[in-house]
């Protein structure tokens, strides 16, 4: 037997393929799985101990009680300005909303328990800062003129549409079958949920007028939001169609337009005949080589900033999104409880 008789596998023998070498992970996508595993601990399991209470019962407490503490500040300032009742109008039936939305179609996330370090973490970190934008709109005295209460309260009631919505869509259509959502809400971006509880807690921080209030929300988006989101993404690219879904929509922002819409008018030959050339039963305008250069540019722009979202696309800019999380996580933890003491002070 030859030295390559010996070599090739003998019939009815399997050969071991290679295995695939994973891409390396990324500093960003390093930094997000540290980052989720902490925020899993700190929500889960925070300084040990039995898991006796239900994420979901934390939540719709403060959720219901907002409209009760709202108005306690109202009475205990002497403060019933227009600004003042339209804040306790807008973030008090948004908790009476939340708990509604809970018992018609609740989210199965807030149904896990958790220990009491986390509950009292989840107050301290994310619930309980919610309220500090009640007490810079209604305890410090805002004033809002009429034109920017009725802006924010449209905003509001567009983000509590969306997010109510979204999340209906999401209980039912997952109650009958598994996988992706791609219509509906999630037509054009994936986080819908997201983008309509950025809106209606932006018109809380609006009405406030304060510029702490927008640090506590920034600090919320990116600290939670926004690894929520990527992490999301991973998760749901191992079903069928992620990849088409993701060229349609965006992370967060809506898509307007289609990109496959681009792909056609701007791809050309370089010989500057129109593409694609054997369809004849259509008119094709040429576009001049100097257009297709820049629209591509574009294309590459948006997609390096994460608007095409597959996860290894965030490369450019990851040390940017890194830094911004740091200060802000920084921001609040120095400048939060500064700020609540001088506050309590007073």
């Amino acid at each position: 037997m030859s030295a390559q008789d010996r070599a090739r596998p003998q019939s009815g023998t399997a050969v071991e393929e290679e295995p695939k070498k994973q891409a390396p992970e990324s500093l960003f996508q390093r930094f997000v799985r540290k980052w989720m595993g902490f925020s899993d601990y700190l929500s889960t399991s925070f300084l040990g101990g039995p898991r006796c209470i239900k994420l979901a019962h934390v939540i719709n407490f403060q959720k219901c009680t907002t409209l009760f503490v709202c108005s306690a500040m109202m009475w205990r300032s002497g403060n019933f300005s227009a600004t003042a009742t339209t804040y306790t109008a807008l973030h008090g039936s948004y908790g009476l909303c939340w708990y509604l939305k809970h018992l018609v179609f609740p989210d199965p996330r807030w149904d896990l328990k958790i220990t009491i370090g986390s509950a009292i973490a989840a107050f301290a970190a994310v619930l309980g800062p919610y309220w500090m934008i009640a007490y810079n709109a209604i305890m410090q005295g805002a004033e809002r003129s009429n034109v920017a209460l009725c802006a924010a309260t449209v905003v509001y009631a567009v983000g509590l549409a969306i997010m109510m919505g979204a999340d209906g869509q999401k209980y039912f259509v997952l109650r009958e079958r598994k996988g992706l959502i791609t219509n509906g809400f999630f037509a054009r971006t994936r986080n819908p949920n997201y983008l309509g509880e950025v809106m209606i807690y932006g018109s809380f921080a609006f009405v406030s007028g304060r510029t702490s209030s927008w640090v506590i929300l920034l600090t919320i988006w990116t600290g939670l939001f926004l690894p929520s989101m990527l992490a999301k993404d991973i998760r749901m690219s191992r079903h069928a169609g992620w990849k088409a879904y993701v060229q349609k929509t965006g992370l967060f922002f809506p898509r307007i337009k289609n990109p496959e819409m681009y792909a056609t008018a701007t791809t050309v030959h370089r010989n500057r005949r129109p593409y694609p050339p054997q369809d004849t039963s259509k008119h094709y305008t040429e576009v001049p080589p100097a257009t297709v250069r820049q629209c591509n540019a574009i294309h590459r722009i948006i997609k390096r900033l994460g608007r095409e979202v597959a996860f290894d696309e965030y490369e450019p800019v990851e040390k940017v999104v890194v830094v911004i999380i740091f200060l802000l996580i920084v921001t609040l933890a120095i400048g939060g409880p500064m700020y609540i003491i001088c506050y309590a002070l007073l």
